[in-house]
């Protein structure tokens, strides 16, 4: 019986040196590469209320760029 490996490829050092650690963490054994897969790639604003006043300062931007044209 024949089973083909392929290991994953570091995005750091680009070698296929990649190793599964935990559930989700895989690491490179050739650099220090380590990703936690299990963490959201984009992290959530931390504070909404900031986000809809600087919404509101581009739409009021846009509104005096308009008026003025």
């Amino acid at each position: 019986m024949y089973f083909k490996y392929e290991a994953l490829e570091c995005p750091k050092c680009t070698r296929h040196s990649l190793v599964q650690r935990d559930e989700n963490v895989y690491a490179c054994i050739n650099c220090d590469f380590k990703k936690d897969f299990a963490r959201p790639l984009i992290q959530p604003a931390k504070n909404s209320r900031s986000s809809v006043v600087e919404l509101v300062a581009m739409l009021a931007g846009a509104l005096v760029l308009l008026v003025l044209l």
